[in-house]
């Protein structure tokens, strides 16, 4: 279960709304790194992120 966020750096803004909705909806890590999102994207690091 994620609890807690903190990303610095560029695009920061676009990926703490994705960690946001995964904490308010209480998505399991695992599920959400297996979403295909679009590349290249900040986003697309997700998966990477959540291993």
């Amino acid at each position: 279960k994620i609890i807690g966020v903190h990303i610095l750096g560029s695009n920061a803004d676009d990926l703490i709304n994705y960690f946001a909705l995964i904490m308010k909806f209480d998505l399991p890590y695992d599920e959400v790194g297996k979403t295909i999102f679009a590349y290249p994207s900040s986003a697309s690091d997700l998966s990477y992120f959540l291993e």
